[in-house]
């Protein structure tokens, strides 16, 4: 289950990464409260 929350994070992470070099910007990827709670 862990390694399955590893996995969703990056997929956000790499959602977020992806959204700001499209848009231009490279703004401080935000991880939500409830998955940065679900890391620890």
């Amino acid at each position: 289950n862990g390694e399955r929350v590893k996995a969703a994070v990056g997929e956000v992470v790499a959602a977020c990464v992806s959204f700001d070099q499209a848009s231009g910007s490279m703004s401080p990827i935000m991880i939500p409260e409830v998955v940065r709670s679900k890391i620890s």
